[in-house]
């Protein structure tokens, strides 16, 4: 091998991948710093794909526009930097009276940090669970799918309870599925979860019945309520249109 041709692009910079290092008298090829932390950044990206969270967010936990009155924002980098040592059965609820409040952006913030240190996330709507879920009784692939769910070390389940988002059939049999599925995966296998809503935990059981709001309710310490609402007027169109 000819370490000194041995070169790839990081950061706009050409950096040799290996360099010679000396081990008790013999010199070996080892990685460069700069190579390892490339092959790890590669590696972070491949996991990503798997989350479900789709593209990657321009903005997240560091970028947060607005006031943060309630300090959800403090507690949630909290929150990841000690998941696992403290936070890996503890269950969120992060809600808002309305849309646009970067809720969602913040859930999956947390997935790309916890990802990159190792931990399985994934991210799901609820609409398209409570389908797999129904479809799991019968087809092996849904079936995957959900254990896949049920596994994750944290899984956020996006537009959950919203009613008018989510396709339950008047005699609401689908509701079963979902209250069994959130059973185990709150109170069985204790393994953190994310909900993001519209609607408080005390409104879940109007549309969703009083055992899922109970379930809820008792698995969620401190619901975190987002107030700050990203309008177009937040955005620079310098940014968009390169000055255009």
């Amino acid at each position: 091998m000819d370490v000194q041709k041995e070169k790839f692009d990081y950061k706009g910079r050409l950096f040799p991948k290996y360099r010679f290092e000396d081990l008790e008298g013999q010199m070996v090829v080892v990685p460069t710093d700069e190579w390892k932390e490339h092959l790890q950044s590669l590696e972070v990206k491949r996991l990503l794909l798997t989350t479900g969270i789709g593209e990657v967010p321009a903005y997240g936990l560091d970028t947060y526009i607005g006031d943060d009155s309630s300090k959800n924002i403090p507690k949630l980098k909290k929150y990841c930097n000690e998941f696992s040592e403290r936070f890996s059965h503890i269950h969120l609820y992060l809600w808002s009276k309305v849309n646009g409040t970067q809720k969602s952006t913040c859930a999956k913030d947390i997935i790309i940090r916890l990802t990159k240190q190792g931990v399985k996330s994934r991210f799901v709507l609820m609409d398209s669970l409570i389908k797999i879920l129904v479809e799991a009784d019968r087809e092996e692939e849904a079936k995957q799918r959900v254990k896949d769910w049920l596994n994750a070390d944290f899984l956020v389940i996006d537009e959950s309870f919203a009613k008018d988002q989510i396709t339950i059939f008047k005699s609401g049999y689908q509701i079963a599925f979902l209250n069994t599925f959130l059973k185990e995966r709150l109170e069985v296998y204790r393994r953190a979860t994310c909900f993001t809503a519209n609607v408080s935990i005390d409104e879940i059981g109007q549309e969703w019945g009083k055992s899922i709001q109970s379930l809820v309710d008792r698995s969620i310490p401190t619901p975190m309520l987002f107030n700050d609402t990203v309008s177009r007027t937040c955005f620079r169109n310098d940014d968009i249109w390169g000055g255009l």
